[in-house]
Order: C-alpha cells, then sequence, then structure tokens
C-alpha cells in the first residue's frame, strides 16, 4: 500500500466572505520533499490555498489532510506545531524587532529549544543576516527580509513550507537569491508550496506545479510539462502572473 502525501487538499471550498468561494472544489497534494508551483492568473486563488492550508481560513466544503491527519479547521497556531510554516508576501517580519529576535520570535513553540544552534544555522545559511544580526527588521532590504521570513520558518525545522510570492517587489539579483536559498531549502529536505508570481521561473525549478484559474485546478502536471504545454504557454507564460 503506497504511502500517503505529506498533505492533501481534497475538494476545497474557501473565501474571504460568506457564500462568496474563491475556491471552487480545489484539488491538491505535496510528497514528502517536494517543491510544488501554484501559478495562475490575477485573483484565481493561489493566496487563498495557501492561506487555507495555513489555517488562516476555514474551508466551507472538503478537507485538508497532513500526515493521514484532517486538519481541516485547526487553528494556524495547530497548524505550526504541526511543521508547517507559512511565509505571507507582506507583514512577514516583526520590522521593529532586530534580525536576531525575529529569529527567536520563529522559534515560539519550540519548547526547550537550544536557540543558539537554531540561529547558527540559519545565519549559516543566510551569511547577509548574520552580517545584520543587531539590525532591526524595518531597515533591511526587500530581498534581505525575504531572507528573515524565510529564515524564521525555518527556526522550527519545518517539514512543509509555504511561500506566497516570494520574489513580489525584488529587483533581479535578489529575485536570483530568494530561488538559489528555496532551491536549498528543499535539497535539505524540506518540502515547498511555492505561489509564484514567476510562474516560469517557479516550474523551471519545481517538480510539479498547479496552474489555477477562478478557484479551480485546470492543470497539474510535472513542472517540465507545464512549462512545454501549449495551453499553459498561451494562457499563463506569456507574460509574469501576479495572484
Amino acid at each position: 500500500m503506497p504511502n500517503p502525501p505529506l498533505l492533501e487538499v481534497q475538494n476545497v471550498y474557501a473565501g474571504y466572505i460568506k457564500d462568496l468561494d474563491i475556491l471552487q472544489g480545489i484539488n491538491f497534494r505535496i510528497e514528502p520533499g517536494e517543491l510544488v508551483a501554484v501559478i495562475g492568473p490575477n485573483g484565481a486563488g493561489k493566496s487563498t490555498l495557501a492561506k487555507t492550508i495555513a489555517g488562516l481560513l476555514t474551508p466551507r466544503e472538503g478537507s485538508i489532510v497532513l500526515r493521514g491527519e484532517n486538519i481541516t479547521g485547526l487553528k494556524p497556531n495547530q497548524i505550526v506545531q504541526r511543521e508547517v510554516c507559512y511565509v505571507p508576501q507582506i507583514a512577514n517580519v516583526f520590522r521593529a524587532l532586530t534580525v536576531e529576535e525575529n529569529l527567536e520570535m520563529g522559534a515560539f513553540v519550540k519548547t526547550g529549544a537550544d536557540l543558539k544552534q537554531l540561529k547558527d544555522e540559519i545565519f549559516s545559511r543566510f551569511p547577509r543576516l548574520a552580517q545584520r544580526r543587531s539590525q532591526r527588521a524595518g531597515t533591511l532590504s526587500g530581498g534581505e527580509r525575504q531572507m528573515l521570513a524565510m529564515g524564521k520558518a525555518l527556526m522550527l525545522k519545518p517539514s512543509l513550507m509555504l511561500l506566497d510570492e516570494p520574489s513580489a517587489a525584488l529587483s533581479p539579483i535578489l529575485v536570483q537569491d530568494v530561488f538559489d536559498q528555496i532551491r536549498q531549502i528543499n535539497q535539505s529536505g524540506t518540502a515547498i508550496i511555492l505561489v509564484e508570481q514567476n510562474a516560469r521561473r517557479a516550474l523551471e525549478m519545481a517538480d510539479r506545479g498547479y496552474v489555477l484559474e477562478a478557484g479551480k485546478d485546470r492543470f497539474e502536471g510535472k513542472g517540465s510539462e507545464l512549462l512545454n504545454n501549449p495551453k499553459v504557454g498561451e494562457l499563463y507564460l506569456g507574460a509574469t502572473t501576479t495572484h
């Protein structure tokens, strides 16, 4: 009998207003250690899917199953305790706190954890953050804040990380840095759901991808297959997409 997926979204309907669903029966899965890209046009439901998995939205219908456990309706802190971390596009760091203090806040559920060891691991992964460990997060560049947000999530040693538009509003050089870090995090064993405006780049690095449209999963397949799919190319890869 095959092992269950790390996470499976089954026929989920969800939204922000009663009787107005953004997600219209979404089905989605990710295996342990996979990197799965989620792309689609503006308003397709990409970020809504990430927020629903993270517990920030409760599905009106359907279920979310993590390692065989139904986690539908759990609160965000309960989701985090199950090694699932969500990194939003904006408001993803504590701007008034230093880099080091932000990392410590990231380990809030790690009772008895060796914070120094965890921080050293993050600083080793992100040398730029190590150089700015005493600097307030609000004074960092956009790329540095994004790295701090990912580092803060990594303090929890997640098995699944949800990244919501990590390259948004970054310069091309910083985009490259962020994507390099995402690849390295994934190669270290962390499964990643990558909601990304840079559709072509996301699919190039993804094991698999989903194309959402009007709240439905219209296409699903290996990243390379979606890149070479004429319909996907015509509809979604001709220009940079946003959520």
